[in-house]
């Protein structure tokens, strides 16, 4: 397999995991860069273009969903969680943290690589998707987001930061404002390069919750109240849709 152009960044804090991990990643033909810390993360992210990291849970005294959590603050690289620790409650903690995927220990080798391609090619089609609605804009109640530069402001004209997923899922929700998109939907979304949004298949319980969980992020970021939302509503038991008057400018 040549993936010798991908380069995945493995952080973990057990060095016999990391060679491990190591080992089985250049097998796959991906180029891998090993981090035992945090620190070290992050000085490899800004030495190296990383296209993947796999981010253990537990770093010593480090807890690797709050890691999570601040990179996503300014950086949309995709990024797999790795935990001994497979319950849901977790798992949510991971997703709410912005993590792309999460797999537990110990882990299936081949399931392991297949996860790591399938959020590879995830990232790849979303950047087909992002060319599809390049030269629209929108603007909503004073808030605007370029999709030039995937950028979001709001009425006080201050950037707000978007991980690709919630960007992805906003996108929909202004494209198709004010018709209510189903979960399915918004996951063919996120995962599909065909346009316009296609009625998908039904969805697992834990994929539903990664949906739920990643509108909850967004409304964080856009509403007032996010127990009270606004702009982003609740169809019980379908979906979602944007309420709020969206204006496109191109």
């Amino acid at each position: 397999m040549q993936n010798n152009t991908k380069r995945i960044l493995v952080v973990d804090d057990d060095l016999e995991i990391l060679e491990l991990l190591k080992a089985i990643l250049l097998r796959e033909g991906y180029m891998v860069v090993c981090a035992p810390n945090s620190t070290e993360m992050r000085h490899a992210l800004q030495k190296w273009k990383i296209d993947l990291v796999l981010l253990d849970v537990m770093l010593g005294y480090e807890s690797g969903i709050d890691v999570c959590q601040e990179l996503r603050e300014n950086n949309n690289v995709p990024l797999l969680l790795i935990s001994a620790i497979g319950s849901d409650k977790y798992r949510i903690k991971g997703f709410n943290a912005g993590a792309d995927d999460y797999i537990t220990k110990p882990f299936n080798i081949k399931l392991l690589t297949a996860r790591v391609a399938a959020v590879l090619r995830r990232s790849k089609r979303s950047a087909s998707i992002e060319y599809r609605t390049k030269d629209i804009n929108f603007e909503f109640l004073g808030w605007q987001l370029n999709s030039n530069r995937q950028e979001l402001t709001n009425p006080q004209n201050v950037q707000i930061f978007l991980s690709n997923g919630e960007y992805k899922l906003l996108t929909a929700l202004l494209l198709n404002a004010p018709a209510p998109l189903t979960r399915e939907e918004l996951a063919e979304h996120l995962s599909n390069e065909n346009e316009p949004i296609t009625n998908g298949v039904s969805l697992s319980a834990n994929q539903s919750r990664a949906i739920d969980v990643q509108i909850g992020r967004l409304r964080q970021k856009i509403e007032a109240d996010a127990k009270l939302p606004k702009h982003i509503k609740t169809v019980r038991g379908q979906g979602y849709f944007f309420a709020t008057q969206v204006t496109r400018v191109n």
